[in-house]
């Protein structure tokens, strides 16, 4: 920086230009440069190439400065006024006397200074707005800001006025935003920064604008703003109406995508189509198409790092000019070589809560984290920061540094100013630290340093108290399981007991009905005998005398099978009462029985009857119980008859041929 073996540029590197401040540049068409400082207007003289003051405006602080096609200077000071200087006769005129707002002192402050191909001169003002000085007519137009009026200037603090290759203009205000000049009275048209909406500045504060114009696309419009944080990229659609809802972009970059600094004081781009940056840390150059940065301070040769506000120019194709605090910067782009050394990186600090850990056979780290590339740390000590650098002493604070957690950080962290990095509260596990950084250029290297990092785990999450976990775990399931066993076997014995509980009550039951039964049973064939014997003792016995004892044998052998039937209790007690089932004649047995009660019948004065019309029908049944139900049925039918009643022992088929009926009543 501001060095050319060429005489024609190396002049530019004058005594007279030292210690100043520049704040505005501009090349008349004649070609003549105008250096516009806090002291005074300068200018070159190309006759003898160096740098002189121009004496007409010797104490002046110059803040802008514009050239027009008629070789004419228009200058904007703070505090003086406005004025033109005629480049080829050095001739000066004070034209502050036009803006008729003689009451206020804004008019002598003049921020901003542009001259348009129709012969007007733009005027932007401290607090008091933007001016259109028309030269043929001497025309004085003033906007200014109005609450009630949404198309007039959006701020009165005008600080950058742009004209890009459509003609339009650009108004840049500090607070405002970015203003459009409508032509044809139609007004402003606003571009402000807003929390929700589409189209976003970096701030309202705009510093400087510039335009992208090699390689650009004649359909599209990149413009590029310069706010107090960070810089705009404004691409314009041109291929429709300008409407900010359908064709406009915007993308805001930061420190944090690469800049040295986010207030954004000037911008010029190149031949080669990168754009030039000055800001309040230094130069930066942006490639538009890689989106990278490459930064540059004092320490590759710059006077100053704090740049002016819109102090940039570009003089003979490829010299830029940049002003600064302490004079004017000038360069080549194509003369500034990016060096490709490639700087060790290493770490030089391991702390645990803020203390430095020293190698040693009792400590985490073993030997010098410089050399170390794993280390084992507790869990009780999961906070610990790392320290690093990169070995190049061009320009340390040049240096940019990309680093990341491996296991908990999920993408690359940078860094300029911090060469440390602090991680709290890690969960137990390995970790992998990596590290990359850029020479002072700015030119990343390939170089890695990496750190293992195994961040211990507490006693009870260590594999032998998970086994633990894992054997309670499994005994609590076995018990688990056991304890269900065993209570669906108490279940079941329950079930059993209640089951042989209820099974010896039915036994029971079945051993009273039984007996009843029994009883009953013995007091039939009883009555029957008693009955024919009670008629043969007293004389009363009628016809055929046999029948009589033939019956009470009957019923006698009756008795004898009732008796026997007093052994099956036992085979009642176990539920296997068997059936003596034989085919045979059903009528003849029903005939038998109902005969039986034929005496009892007689004494109680009843007429019993036993009809059928069939003599002989062959069913297989068990006889003995079939007795016992027909004895029971027609006892039951005698006992609750009245005398000079009817019983009626009758046996009939069903509607199905093979069913019969028998009926007692």
């Amino acid at each position: 920086f501001n060095y050319s073996i060429s005489p024609n540029i190396n002049y530019l590197n004058s005594s007279e230009l030292y210690d100043i401040s520049v704040t505005s540049l501009s090349i008349s068409k004649d070609g003549t440069l105008w250096i516009g400082t806090e002291r005074g207007l300068y200018y070159s003289d190309k006759s003898n190439l160096r740098i002189q003051k121009f004496s007409s405006l010797r104490d002046a602080n110059i803040w802008s400065l514009a050239s027009d096609d008629k070789n004419n200077l228009w200058i904007g000071t703070y505090g003086k006024g406005f004025y033109q200087i005629n480049c080829s006769t050095k001739k000066i005129t004070d034209w502050t006397y036009l803006n008729k707002r003689t009451k206020s002192l804004s008019r002598f402050f003049i921020k901003s200074i542009f001259a348009d191909n129709a012969g007007n001169i733009w005027i932007g003002y401290l607090g008091l707005g933007l001016a259109k000085f028309n030269q043929q007519t001497n025309e004085f137009k003033t906007f200014l800001h109005d609450n009630n009026d949404s198309t007039s200037l959006s701020f009165d603090d005008v600080w950058v006025i742009y004209k890009d290759r459509k003609n339009r203009i650009w108004i840049g205000t500090n607070g405002g935003g970015l203003n459009l000049y409508l032509s044809g009275e139609k007004g402003f048209k606003h571009f402000i920064s807003e929390a929700n909406a589409k189209f976003k500045l970096g701030s309202n504060s705009i510093y400087s604008i510039c335009e992208s114009v090699v390689g650009v696309d004649k359909n599209k419009t990149i413009l590029w703003i310069g706010t107090n944080n960070g810089l705009s990229k404004v691409v314009i659609n041109e291929d429709s109406d300008f409407d900010l809802s359908s064709n406009i972009e915007s993308k805001i970059y930061t420190i944090a995508d690469g800049l040295p600094d986010n207030s954004i004081k000037s911008l010029i781009e190149d031949k080669s189509g990168n754009i030039w940056i000055g800001t309040s840390s230094g130069i930066s150059v942006f490639n538009p198409l890689t989106e990278t940065f490459v930064n540059f301070s004092t320490a590759d040769g710059l006077i100053s790092n704090d740049i002016n506000l819109s102090a940039a120019a570009i003089m003979n194709y490829e010299t830029v000019l940049m002003g600064s605090k302490a004079g004017l910067i000038f360069f080549n782009p194509n003369q500034i070589k990016q060096s490709d050394y490639k700087p060790k990186i290493v770490l030089t600090d391991f702390r645990i809560f803020n203390q430095s850990l020293k190698a040693s056979e009792d400590s985490p780290l073993k030997q010098s984290i410089v050399y170390s590339d794993e280390i084992e740390i507790p869990y009780s000590e999961n906070v610990f920061s790392i320290q690093f650098s990169a070995i190049d002493f061009n320009s340390p604070k040049s240096i940019r540094y990309a680093f990341m957690l491996e296991g908990f950080d999920r993408e690359w962290r940078t860094s300029t100013d911090v060469r440390t990095v602090t991680y709290t509260n890690l969960n137990p596990g390995s970790y992998v630290f990596r590290l990359k950084a850029t020479n002072s250029d700015g030119v990343w290297s390939d170089n890695l340093r990496s750190l293992k990092i195994i961040i211990l785990p507490p006693w009870w999450q260590t594999y032998w108290a998970v086994a633990l976990y894992l054997l309670v775990f499994i005994l609590g399931v076995w018990g688990i399981v056991k304890f269900q066993v065993n209570r669906e076997k108490l279940q079941q014995e329950l079930k059993r007991q209640e089951f042989e509980a209820h099974h010896l009550r039915e036994v029971e039951k079945m051993k009273s009905r039984f007996f009843a039964n029994l009883s009953h049973e013995f007091r039939t064939p009883l009555l029957l005998i008693k009955g024919p014997l009670e008629q043969l003792i007293n004389g009363k016995a009628e016809g055929n005398l046999p029948e009589y004892y033939q019956m009470i044998k009957r019923n006698a052998d009756r008795l004898q099978n009732l008796i026997d039937q007093l052994l099956e209790l036992s085979q009642l007690e176990s539920e296997a009462l068997p059936l003596n089932i034989q085919k045979q004649n059903i009528i003849s047995v029903i005939r038998n029985a109902a005969g039986n009660f034929l005496p009892l019948a007689k004494q109680k004065k009843i007429n019993l009857n036993f009809s059928c019309e069939y003599e002989n029908i062959l069913i297989a049944f068990d006889k003995d119980k079939l007795e016992k139900i027909i004895n029971n049925l027609i006892s039951n039918a005698i006992k609750f008859t009245n005398e000079q009643g009817e019983v009626c022992v009758e046996v009939k088929p069903e509607k199905n041929e093979n069913s019969y009926q028998l009926k007692v009543e």
